[in-house]
């Protein structure tokens, strides 16, 4: 999934269904944390890729000690 498959989805209308706008604004709301919490994922796997080397690093001069 991804923010432009959230933007874009549509419903079929049907009778008694939900208000079109109510909907779209869900949409959006939803798109933009989902927006959010990936931009915020992949700083933390950047993060997590720097804290990994490190240890590889510590790891490579204790074993050359």
């Amino acid at each position: 999934m991804d923010i432009n498959s959230i933007i874009d989805r549509e419903f079929t209308e049907a009778m008694r269904g939900y208000k079109k706008e109510e909907v779209d604004e869900v949409l959006d709301s939803v798109a933009r944390e989902f927006a959010q919490v990936k931009k915020e994922n992949e700083d933390l796997e950047k993060k997590l890729q720097v804290c990994a080397d490190k240890i590889r690093e510590y790891r490579e001069d204790e074993a050359s000690s």
